[in-house]
Parts: structure tokens; sequence; C-alpha cells
């Protein structure tokens, strides 16, 4: 986290989080300035609405990891993966944020960016319990936890 980082700036920052639901790993290209739960509380119960990040800050910061060629080199190894044009409006969204920006403010070159990953198969099915899947209810997409190691492996391969 970037208030540890003391005399030294790391080479890379690959950050990841999870996206239940989506049925693939995403590239996050973008972070935008602003903080919104969408009614999904912190640990803490923080349930921020509209609120920015940084009042000076802009509006958006772009990952300075090579997001194409990640994808490109995931769909390589057979692993599910797309681009996506943004990591969305919570934790994951604010933790690249404030981590491009420290970045930024110690003048690096570092590359830095984020990876959403899906539910695990055991994940999608305890979810598919609760969606009631014995009777016809859904069950969301996974991908294996080996698939996601060798996903974070790739991406700092192709670094």
């Amino acid at each position: 986290w970037p208030h540890c980082w003391t005399n030294t700036t790391p080479d890379a920052v690959v950050m990841s989080g999870l996206a239940g639901g989506r049925n693939g790993v995403s590239l996050e290209r973008v972070a935008v300035n602003v903080d919104d739960a969408v009614t999904v509380p912190d640990n803490d119960d923080a349930d921020p609405e509209n609120e920015r990040i940084d009042p000076d800050g802009p509006d958006a910061r772009f990952a300075t990891l090579p997001v194409a060629d990640c994808v490109e080199a995931l769909l390589g190894e057979d692993i599910p993966a797309r681009l996506s044009n943004t990591a969305g409006t919570h934790l994951c969204n604010h933790l690249t944020y404030t981590t491009l920006g420290a970045l930024e403010a110690r003048d690096s070159d570092a590359l830095a960016g984020f990876l959403h990953l899906p539910y695990t198969p055991p994940m999608a099915a305890e979810k598919a319990r609760e969606n009631n899947a014995h009777r016809g209810g859904s069950v969301p997409p996974s991908l294996s936890i080996e698939h996601q190691r060798r996903a974070v492996e790739t991406v700092f391969e192709t670094l």
C-alpha cells in the first residue's frame, strides 16, 4: 500500500480484487475520482455516495500497465480475459486511484494497474446455493484458483 513505501518505489504494482459475476479476468484501464459504494458498504460500514476520493485530484487516472498487451498474453495462455474501461466506484477503484496518485507524487515510472478476478468454483457453488440453483436459480461464472494465479503471473511476465 502506498503509505508504507519509504525509501524505495516499486517497479510494478499489480493489484487485484473480486468481481463476482464476471466470466474472466478484467484488466482495468481507468480509475475514477469517485467513491460510491452503491449500497455495498465496506467492512467498516462506510457507504460513500458520489464522494470525490481526492478533491484536488484529476477526474481519472489511467493504469500504466500495458493493459492490452496483458489481455493478449492472458488469452495466449487460454485464460479468459478482457480489457475493462473502469475499475468501478468502490474499493478496487479507490485503491487503484490512490496508488496511481502515490506513484505520480513520487514521479515514478512504475507500471501499475488492477485486475478484477471472478469467483472461484467454490465461491460460485456457494452463490448457486444462495440463488436456489436446486430450483433452477442461477450459477455465476467462475475461474479456478490455478488459472487466477497463472493470470497474475502472466501479467508480471508481460511486464
